[in-house]
Parts: C-alpha cells; sequence; structure tokens
C-alpha cells in the first residue's frame, strides 16, 4: 500500500513539472509577442509624428510651451516674494590687481642731496556699490566703497605690505542724482560725486578723484544732434580749519571752489562727434589747503626756494572729437589751462627767489585713442602728451596735484602710452607706461627724469 501512494505522488509531481513547464514556454510566447508588439506601436508613432505637417508640429510646440511657462509662473507664485526696498536696486564694482615698476633719477648736489632707487610694487584696487532708483529712475542715490592704503582723494590702490596685515576700506561715493522728468536735460546732483565735469582731462583731474559738493547740470534738448550744455558746481576742499591762520593772522575760513561750465556736443555725421567745452575754476582761501608751492621735483624746496601762491583762477578750454576710420572707433582730444590768478611778482617777497617760476600758468595736453574694450576680444591703444608749468594748476598741501597722480603735477611734461585687451565681456588685461620730467629744476645738476610702468588685470561685475 505504501509503495503505490509512494507511486501515485511520483506521477503526480512528474505531471506538475511537465504542467508548469509548458505555462513558463507559453508566458515566454506571451511576452515576445508583447514586445514585437510594442516595438511596432513605436514605430507607427515615430512614423506618424515624422508624417505630420510642419503647422501641426508648430502648434503642439506652442501648446506645450504654454503650459510649461504656465507651470514655471505657478511656481514662482509660490516663491516667497523679493522685499520691496530691493526692486530697482543694482549692485555693481570692480577689481584690479597690479603690478608696478617706478624707475627714478638721481638726485646729486644741492638740497637734498639724496639718490632715488627704483621701486617695485604689486597693488589692488576693490570697489563695490549699489544703485537705487525711485520715481521711474528720476530718483537715484548711489554708494560705493574702494580700497586704499590713506583718505588721500587720487588713489584707491592698496599695495601688498605690512607683514600680510588687513586692508582699509573707504567711503568712495555717496551722493544723490536727480533727473526729472517735467525738466528734461536738467540734473541736480549732491555729496561725493562721480566727476560731473565734461572738460576734465588727465592734466586736470585724476579719474579716482570723486569731488563732495553740488552740481546743477543741464543740457538743452531741443536742437536735435546739437546739444548745448551749462553748469554750475560748489566743491568743499576743507571745511573751518581752525589749527590754521591765513596770510593776514586770521582764522582759516571754508575752503571752496566753484566751476562754471559751457560747451556743447554735437552729432556731425553717423560717425563723427565733437565736442566743445569751457570750465572756470574758481578757488577760495586755497591757501588753507594749497602747499603755496608745488610738486614738481620737490613741494618743500620750492616753498624753501621762495615760490609761493594762494591764487587759483584757472580757465579750462577742452575740444574732443570722435570719429571711425578703416572700421575702428577713434578719439582725440586737446585742453589748455591758464591760471589767471597767477600772482607771484607780487605775493612773492623772498629776494632768493627762483625767478624761473615767474609766469609759468599755463598747461596743455594731447591724446589719442584707437580701439575701443566692451566685449571679448576688443582692444584699445592711446598716447598722451601732458606739459604742466608750476603755477598752472593747483597743489595741494600733501604735494600733489589734481590732476593724474601717476603723472606727478604741475612742473612736469612727459609722455603716458597705454593698452588694454578684452580677455572676455568683463575682463581686461593692460599696461601704461608714464615717462616724464621736470621742465625745471633749482640745481642744474639735478636730475629727476621717472618712469613708471604699470600692468594691470581688471574684473568689473
Amino acid at each position: 500500500m505504501r509503495k503505490l501512494i509512494i507511486a501515485s505522488l511520483a506521477v503526480a509531481a512528474a505531471f506538475s513539472s511537465v504542467a508548469l513547464a509548458d505555462d513558463l514556454g507559453q508566458m515566454r510566447a506571451e511576452m515576445r509577442e508583447m514586445n514585437l508588439r510594442l516595438k511596432q506601436q513605436a514605430e507607427t508613432i515615430r512614423n506618424l509624428t515624422v508624417s505630420q505637417n510642419s503647422a501641426e508640429a508648430s502648434k503642439i510646440q506652442k501648446a506645450e510651451m504654454a503650459k510649461m511657462m504656465k507651470n514655471i509662473l505657478d511656481d514662482a507664485k509660490l516663491q516667497p516674494a523679493m522685499p520691496k526696498w530691493m526692486k530697482n536696486l543694482k549692485f555693481f564694482g570692480d577689481f584690479r590687481l597690479r603690478y608696478q615698476h617706478d624707475s627714478r633719477g638721481w638726485r646729486r648736489g644741492g638740497w637734498p642731496g639724496t639718490v632715488r632707487k627704483d621701486r617695485n610694487r604689486a597693488r589692488f584696487r576693490l570697489r563695490f556699490g549699489f544703485e537705487k532708483t525711485w520715481w521711474d529712475k528720476q530718483l537715484a542715490v548711489i554708494f560705493r566703497l574702494a580700497s586704499g592704503s590713506s583718505d588721500d582723494s587720487d588713489s584707491t590702490n592698496q599695495s601688498f605690505d605690512s607683514s600680510f596685515s588687513k586692508k582699509h576700506v573707504w567711503i568712495d561715493l555717496a551722493y544723490a542724482r536727480y533727473k526729472p522728468k517735467w525738466a528734461k536735460g536738467l540734473t541736480i546732483t549732491g555729496g561725493k560725486m562721480k566727476n560731473p565735469i565734461r572738460t576734465k582731462t588727465p592734466m586736470t583731474w585724476d579719474s579716482d578723484i570723486n569731488p563732495e559738493g553740488f552740481a546743477i547740470d543741464y543740457v538743452a534738448p531741443f536742437f536735435g544732434d546739437f546739444k548745448p550744455y551749462a553748469q554750475v558746481g560748489y566743491w568743499i576742499l576743507e571745511e573751518s580749519n581752525r589749527s590754521a591762520t591765513d596770510p593776514q593772522g586770521d582764522t582759516c575760513r571754508d575752503a571752496t571752489m566753484w566751476n562754471y561750465s559751457l560747451g556743447f556736443n554735437w552729432k556731425l555725421a553717423k560717425d563723427v562727434k565733437w565736442f566743445f567745452g569751457t570750465t572756470f575754476y574758481d578757488y577760495n582761501h586755497f591757501d588753507v589747503v594749497g602747499a603755496n608751492g608745488g610738486s614738481g621735483v620737490d613741494g618743500q624746496w620750492l616753498t624753501q626756494s621762495g615760490y609761493g601762491n594762494a591764487e587759483m583762477k584757472i580757465l579750462e578750454m577742452t575740444t574732443k572729437v570722435k570719429w571711425k576710420m578703416f572700421d575702428l572707433p577713434f578719439a582725440a582730444w586737446f585742453s589748455w589751462a591758464h591760471n589767471c590768478g597767477d600772482n607771484y611778482p607780487n605775493q612773492n617777497k623772498n629776494p632768493n627767489a627762483d625767478r624761473e617760476f615767474e609766469d609759468k600758468n599755463n598747461a596743455f595736453g594731447a591724446g589719442i585713442k584707437v580701439g575701443k574694450n566692451k566685449k571679448k576680444g576688443d582692444w584699445s591703444f592711446g598716447y598722451t602728451y601732458l606739459y604742466e608749468e608750476i603755477n598752472s594748476l593747483p597743489t595741494l598741501s600733501g604735494g600733489f596735484g589734481l590732476g593724474d597722480s601717476d603723472f606727478g603735477g604741475p612742473n612736469r611734461k612727459g609722455h603716458i602710452i597705454g593698452g588694454k585687451y578684452n580677455i572676455d565681456d568683463f575682463l581686461t588685461l593692460g599696461g601704461k607706461v608714464f615717462i616724464t620730467d621736470p621742465i625745471h629744476v633749482p640745481w642744474p645738476d639735478q636730475q629727476d627724469h621717472t618712469v613708471t610702468v604699470q600692468v594691470d588685470m581688471v574684473w568689473k561685475f
């Protein structure tokens, strides 16, 4: 009996195995058939898609794009809203890395009887700020912070020195500007601002100097391509310096400067633009901040040699022309300045005064540039010549003028050669060479020939 049961179970198991094998085979066949149908359907869909005309395809694409944009907007509505005070707020800035070499001539004989050595400096400049606008951009407030080794107005450079010390950050710009729509062409500005004087050149203004005061500027919009302008500026140099005295022994009053400007911009042709402008600078109580001497070779010996002049009434005339030639942009300028307040013969009572400084009250400069720097691959090259007599332009108590500080200030003449290349839209590589000499030195055996070389990499953001 037991053997019969075992045999029956064995036969049942064998039949079950055969049935299971048959089922698995059938399932594999069905799967193969299903895969084949899927491939056929995919091929049919592909053929149908290819056979659709372009109008239908375009309609489908537009519908899908509209659906996608709606989803994006719906998602954006779920995001936190931007603070209202950030509306119309713009961030801007730049970073410059510089290598500078100063090669200076010998000083031999006379005072001070010293020798200047060559100097190598690694330097950087970092500036960043914000601009906020209101009332459809009629009112703007701008501020900017900048690096700098001191509070000197003519430099934001910071040299690598002082054993890895942390570096200073200064307030470089802080001003408000109003351009009302009801008075087209009118601009009112107040604070520490970008220099608004149109006649400025490297001869009269360093690009780092941001004057402090107020300016009213008007450009007449009624004459098409001919746009005359008028400007009045009031600038504060020193406020109530109570620790000093003026030549009459009275307590010094505020040192200020007015500028009065007239001129025009004229578009003569499609690629030809002409600018002409004149500015009169009227300094009041300049003796508060003036060196009563000039930088020249050294501001101190100029005072000791009998030079002294606190009157600065400067007339500046500048013309600029822009044009295209050989499919390249060109720009050229010429500027002349004359100090109408030069009173050297009357003010200088020192019998040992160097008479070579008498009537040295004119300065002129000229420059030309080819190329531009706006996008990747752009390049430019420029040349400038400056001639600044000792009493033509102001020299401040620090021994420097308001013009390009790398040139050296009044009582110098020389050349500036430079070029720049855009590595990309926001990154440039460039260099400048300054070759200058004094116009007059008090000791015949003294030399002060100077060559300054600068190599810059600048990133704007």
